[in-house]
């Protein structure tokens, strides 16, 4: 089995690799047209912002740093300078040629040393100042990136809303319209199949109720010549019997027997919840019948006896 499946497995595999890069292209342009239709787009546009507010305070704080640094040093050296300037003057009375040419380049020095000192002064706080304003910066793209984040928010939860009424909508129209319209096209159609179905059993069971009554009719009809004496007929299919009187006593049952045949199909004709000619056929069967079985019995009773 793993060897049969083993290529179908490869193809498959294959498919899949292929089929890949196609795919992420295409959820990828996808996610670009919803971003874009839904106004995502302009929320990751103020994420870079973010990010490059944010990289460029990193880069203000460094300076900062750099800053605070070269003034740190520049008022280090210039203290430094000064203690060696005030040790000078401490011992003035006792200065020499080197003493002097010291403390004129110290003089010199000084001045250099609180000019730089300044100016770091000034970069540290200039650094310090583009900090805050980038920290500004940074709060402000954040605050407007969290507001069109909410407003975004606000809107998708508004369009998600009206989908969710459109869909309810939508069910009760399609309940609606399954509840007043196919539902009655699909009680017709059933009426209707069960219409045909009955009318097709019902005139297949007339047929066969019309064909056993004529079948019975025609027996009660040789029968009866039979038991009155008559020949029958030459057309009739039926086996020839022997022609003989009935007793007196069976023909009195016979007649007794007839009328009240003629009793109970005048009163099933009274009575007869059926159709006028499906009733008389009815009637006639069950007479017909009765009679039948009665003579039998008396004619066997005679026979045998």
């Amino acid at each position: 089995m793993q060897r049969i499946m083993q290529p179908w497995q490869n193809k498959f595999q294959a498919w899949v690799e292929k089929t890949k890069p196609v795919a992420s292209s295409r959820l990828s342009e996808l996610s670009h047209r919803w971003n874009d239709y839904s106004g995502y787009a302009e929320i990751h546009a103020l994420k870079d912002q973010v990010q490059l507010h944010a990289n460029r305070l990193q880069e203000l704080q460094e300076e900062k740093e750099h800053a605070k640094r070269v003034y740190i040093e520049a008022v280090a050296e210039r203290s430094s300078l000064q203690r060696k300037v005030n040790d000078l003057l401490s011992r003035k009375p006792t200065w020499n040629d080197h003493d002097l040419l010291e403390y004129t380049k110290l003089l010199h020095s000084e001045h250099s040393f609180t000019k730089a000192e300044e100016g770091s002064q000034h970069a540290y706080e200039h650094a310090e100042r583009e900090m805050q304003r980038g920290f500004d910066d940074l709060m402000r793209s954040v605050m407007r990136r969290y507001h069109e984040e909410h407003l975004w928010s606000d809107r998708v939860r508004s369009i998600s809303t009206y989908v969710s009424v459109g869909l309810g909508v939508l069910n009760v129209l399609i309940f609606i319209l399954a509840l007043f319209l196919v539902e009655p096209y699909k009680r017709r159609k059933l009426a209707q199949t069960l219409e045909t179905r009955l009318i097709a059993g019902e005139e297949e069971a007339r047929v066969r109720m019309q064909e056993t009554v004529t079948s019975v009719d025609a027996r009660l009809a040789h029968l009866e010549r039979l038991l009155s004496g008559q020949e029958a007929p030459a057309t009739t299919t039926a086996p020839s019997l022997p022609s003989w009187r009935l007793p007196s006593w069976l023909a009195k049952c016979v007649n007794r027997m007839r009328a009240w045949s003629t009793y109970t199909y005048h009163l099933w004709q009274q009575w007869n919840p059926f159709p006028a000619l499906q009733g008389g056929r009815v009637a006639a069967t069950t007479g017909g019948m009765v009679l039948g079985s009665l003579l039998s019995y008396w004619l066997a009773l005679a026979l045998f006896l």
